[in-house]
């Protein structure tokens, strides 16, 4: 049995809104460059970076997670389905890696 379209739908739909929101601070970044006569301090320009990237890791573990129910659903699985947002902090990277 496969998924039906309505389901596939909404998980795009809301994979849809999680990028366009991802680009706010984006726009925000841009604004702050454009109207600040002033440079902008490292440290602020590595957070903003380093919450981007938790961000994208965020939508990335989304959009695995719906392949993963998707694909049992398809195959007709009874177990429990495993969550990677419950068993790895809701990322795929651990961020002690990028220190």
């Amino acid at each position: 049995m496969k998924p039906s379209f309505k389901n596939i739908d909404n998980i795009l739909e809301k994979i849809q809104e999680r990028l366009a929101n991802a680009t706010r601070p984006l726009d925000y970044l841009t604004h702050k460059l454009t109207v600040s006569g002033t440079k902008l301090k490292t440290e602020f320009i590595v957070t903003f970076l380093n919450d981007m990237r938790i961000e994208i890791a965020d939508i990335a573990t989304s959009v695995t997670q719906a392949r993963i129910n998707n694909m049992d659903y398809a195959v007709g699985t009874t177990a429990r389905i495993p969550r990677i947002d419950q068993e790895q902090n809701g990322t795929l990277v651990e961020d002690e890696g990028f220190e």
